[in-house]
């Protein structure tokens, strides 16, 4: 059973992409919502599934193989006050990798890997406002989480049930930290590729880690500290100029300690880019 945690080298081509030109583009200390690669964020986010909700009774919302259990105790609203009515449930369950770097999410936590079962996203709102449930929102989960084999466009429900769990919603890590946390990853891209068009991630199949990289405005590179070493990664590059996409891929070793990699990233189409996530 796999247990909860809450958020909120030598190496070698994975794909043969074509370099492109690429207008220079400045790095920044603080990335904006008004950002490219803020912008390339929205474009690949999924459109969660909603669905309403009366709040006065306990349901339960079926993501494949989890069950989430939403108290029917009452919920609170951001002023404190007392909530039993409608409410708009917004969930989704991400069972593969490139669907996370879709959404720009990672799974280290507080500065530590986490080996993922699945990730859950959970939203419940009225009027638009978040509210808190005053009893503990309830998980179960099957014994396959990483099936993919559930429709992401609707909402599903059961009949109720009551167990542990947490008194807030957003994002859900299911699974376990990953030993040997201790290796730095850096990645540095051509001029033109910046933190304010460009989002790397490293995902680790073996060890079910994904990292969103940071960019590092002093040393205009992208890096991650606290990776688990003695295994095989994927390292990948998306950036948009709001006209054009560029995707960069390339594996691998992390280990030693210290890791750094020069990626080369090619034009795409959004299609490709996509598809590409789709099938990491």
């Amino acid at each position: 059973m796999s247990w909860l945690i809450v958020l909120t080298g030598c190496t070698k081509d994975v794909a043969q992409f074509s370099p492109a030109p690429l207008s220079d583009t400045a790095w920044v200390q603080q990335v904006s919502a008004s950002a490219a690669v803020a912008g390339l964020r929205d474009t690949l986010q999924y459109a969660i599934a909603t669905d309403t909700v009366q709040l006065s009774q306990t349901d339960t919302l079926l993501l494949g193989s989890i069950s989430c259990i939403l108290p029917g105790s009452g919920w609170t609203t951001g002023q404190g006050s007392s909530y039993t009515g409608a409410a708009i449930v917004r969930a989704r369950l991400f069972d593969k990798p490139g669907e996370l770097i879709r959404e720009f999410a990672g799974t280290l936590v507080q500065g530590s890997p986490v080996s993922v079962d699945a990730v859950v996203y959970l939203e419940v709102t009225v009027g638009g406002a978040a509210l808190t449930p005053k009893d503990t929102i309830g998980f179960t989960t099957g014994d396959s989480l990483w099936s993919g084999d559930y429709v992401q466009n609707s909402l599903q429900w059961n009949t109720p049930g009551g167990l542990p769990g947490v008194l807030h919603t957003g994002w859900f890590l299911f699974g376990s930290t990953a030993s040997g946390g201790v290796n730095t990853l850096t990645v540095t891209l051509p001029s033109g590729f910046s933190n304010a068009n460009t989002a790397v991630f490293c995902w680790m199949p073996g060890k079910r880690v994904l990292a969103l990289l940071q960019g590092d405005y002093n040393s205009r590179s992208f890096g991650a500290r606290g990776l688990p070493g003695d295994s095989q990664a994927t390292i990948v590059s998306l950036t948009s100029t709001g006209a054009a996409y560029y995707l960069g891929a390339q594996t691998a070793s992390i280990s030693g300690g210290q890791v750094s990699i020069a990626l080369s990233p090619g034009t795409q189409t959004l299609g490709y880019v996509t598809n590409y996530l789709e099938q990491l």
